[in-house]
């Protein structure tokens, strides 16, 4: 019984371990689309789909709904309706997130009957809370689209007050109020809170001015001058808003006619912000026409002078950038400023643009994010030319190289060399051997493995017993060669001593040697052997190299001239709409100049008219 337990335990614990196994491979592969799908590479993500397709269950599921929100991406859209429709006849069990991209790409396209029934698939438990943020926003506002003005004021009650998508929210639900001419004191709680609750972020901040500012305009176009006003006062003045709000604020003073009050706003707006904005321009003309209101005609005249001539070198300006533009180097210059040099999606873009005349003439178009990306797109083409032609330069490099390598392997003399190092390395495998017989030597004769000094001693002693022979030869009676011969018997035995007592540290070193020796003579066989291997293979691994490189070179070259093109076209597309937001804003300046030439002129006549009428010109002067 304990043995049928065990084996069902480790069954069971098998299977468990499979299962997590196939959960977590899935898991990855999801990562993978995802990564694909959110950085735009939609090839790759559509191949990763079909790695889907072949699972089962849930994962299949959601594999239809992220096609169908690819489809909606590359602007397949009667395909993804169609795979739309049929996952609402049968059913899906896809994640809530796959259901929460496709109801954002339902969204983006304003299908918000679509997009309300997509996210009427998301468990709101499953998905973050800035994801779930996003979809009530998406509710909301699919409500506000379709008209069902009550919905989406039961969604919004309940969102989170400080989300900046609940802000969005009552954004767009304030914009339905004011199109509905709804009014009272429903509106204005409505507008407090939508300003009270924002978050203090940046973002939050820019929408407490939106907010403030549409509140604005909606108010003053409803003659309630001085609501207009108090939401004209509550926005910033360091917003992209600021500007519009300056200039609203001073017409709100004008229709209540505070002249004096009217005047200071549009004198910091024409100090502080740039003289080419539309509300700065429109500011010119309204300081004289303020001062034609409180009867101050002559000075209305000089500031309507002054505004001709600022004009008129305003447009002298556009003129010439609008001239010069295709030779103007202000893209160029952004992108030398750049400091991350990588290209594509991961690339770090500083947007803003090298202060000069043409920024500040282009500074309202250069801000719109469709001209943001073309810009983007350039600098990317530029990268990428120069990242080819670098690649072309290598490979023309690789050439030389190849036809330098190629013809000194044909001409070179390698054969003697090879005979002379195959001799060499037979003499070291020689002297090798000897080496190891006086090792093996040194085990019985101590005199085996002698240095220097050592082998100096050895024949100083041999030299030392012949003179002693010698002597002992001859052998006369005055002479003692006895002692001769104990002092070189004692000298020989202490030599002996030492050099037994050095012997296994020398045969240790003599050991450690030819291990290296005989390690160093492997390693050069072996590389002799190679060598002459090369020597024979040489000729036929050259062969092809050069029209291998040579076919990358021309295949480098047609994707170079491709992205030179795109580079062109990319530029000149941004050459044309620079071209015509300058026409257009030479146009805007032009009806101002031909504003404020008339009010001079009616100012003339009406002088004139009141000199006349006073006698003050007779008939004699000249006119």
């Amino acid at each position: 019984m304990n043995f049928l337990l065990t084996i069902l335990l480790i069954f069971s614990t098998t299977l468990v371990y499979a299962q997590n196994d196939e959960q977590e491979v899935l898991r990855l592969k999801k990562g993978e689309y995802y990564y694909h799908y959110l950085t735009g590479d939609f090839p790759s993500a559509m191949n990763q789909l079909k790695q889907w397709r072949s699972s089962e269950g849930a994962i299949a599921d959601e594999a239809d709904v992220m096609e169908a929100a690819m489809l909606l991406s590359l602007g397949l859209h009667q395909k993804a309706q169609d795979i739309f429709i049929e996952i609402q006849q049968k059913g899906n069990n896809a994640s809530s997130q796959a259901w929460l991209y496709l109801a954002r790409r339902w969204f983006e396209l304003g299908e918000y009957s679509s997009t309300l029934e997509s996210i009427k698939n998301i468990n709101a438990p499953d998905l973050k809370l800035e994801m779930l943020g996003e979809a009530q926003f998406m509710k909301a506002a699919s409500y506000i689209e379709l008209g069902e003005h009550k919905k989406a004021q039961e969604m919004i009650a309940n969102m989170p007050r400080s989300s900046i998508w609940t802000g969005l929210a009552r954004h767009n639900f304030i914009l339905a109020m004011f199109a509905g001419n709804n009014s009272g004191q429903s509106l204005a709680l409505l507008i407090e809170d939508a300003t009270f609750y924002l978050p203090d972020t940046d973002e939050g901040k820019n929408l407490r001015d939106r907010i403030n500012l549409i509140s604005a305009l909606h108010f003053l176009q409803s003659g309630k001058n001085r609501s207009a006003e108090k939401h004209l006062k509550n926005m910033s003045l360091a917003g992209p808003y600021t500007p519009v709000a300056l200039l609203q604020y001073g017409w709100a003073k004008v229709e209540q006619g505070q002249f004096d009050e009217a005047l200071q706003p549009w004198r910091e707006l024409q100090t502080r912000f740039n003289r080419f904005d539309p509300e700065v321009m429109e500011s010119m003309l309204g300081v004289p026409h303020v001062l034609e209101l409180m009867n101050a005609n002559t000075q209305a005249l000089n500031i309507y002078e002054i505004t001709e001539k600022r004009l008129l070198s305003m447009k002298d300006l556009l003129i010439q950038i609008n001239n010069g533009l295709a030779e103007n180097t202000w893209l160029e210059d952004w992108v030398i400023i750049q400091s991350d040099r990588s290209w594509g999606w991961q690339a770090d873009i500083e947007t803003t643009l090298p202060f000069n005349d043409t920024s500040a003439v282009l500074q309202q178009l250069v801000s719109e994010k469709k001209i943001v990306n073309q810009m983007t797109e350039y600098r990317d083409l530029l990268i990428l030319t120069e990242y080819l032609t670098e690649k072309e330069e290598s490979l023309r490099l690789w050439i030389t190289l190849v036809e330098k390598r190629e013809q000194d392997s044909k001409t070179r003399v390698v054969l003697p060399v090879l005979e002379k190092a195959s001799k060499d390395l037979i003499q070291a495998k020689i002297t090798l051997e000897q080496m190891q017989g006086l090792l093996q030597q040194s085990n019985e004769d101590v005199f085996a493995l002698p240095n220097d000094s050592e082998d100096i001693k050895i024949n100083l002693l041999a030299r030392t017993a012949v003179s002693i022979e010698q002597l002992m030869k001859i052998n006369k009676a005055s002479r003692n060669v006895a002692v001769y011969q104990q002092r070189w018997a004692r000298v020989k035995g202490v030599f002996l001593w030492q050099m037994n007592a050095k012997k296994v540290s020398k045969q240790w070193e003599l050991k450690r040697q030819l291990v290296a020796m005989d390690r160093l003579i492997k390693k050069a066989d072996i590389q002799l052997l190679e060598t002459r291997l090369a020597n024979r293979w040489s000729p036929a691994s050259w062969q092809g190299m050069k029209a291998k490189v040579v076919t990358i070179l021309t295949k480098t070259s047609a994707l170079k001239k491709l992205a030179e093109q795109a580079t062109v076209e990319s530029k000149a597309a941004l050459v044309v709409d620079s071209k015509e937001f300058l026409d257009g804003l030479t146009h805007r300046i032009n009806d101002y100049l031909s504003q404020s030439r008339l009010s001079i002129a009616r100012l003339y006549d009406e002088a004139l008219q009141r000199y006349v009428a006073n006698g003050e010109l007779s008939d004699g002067e000249p006119q």
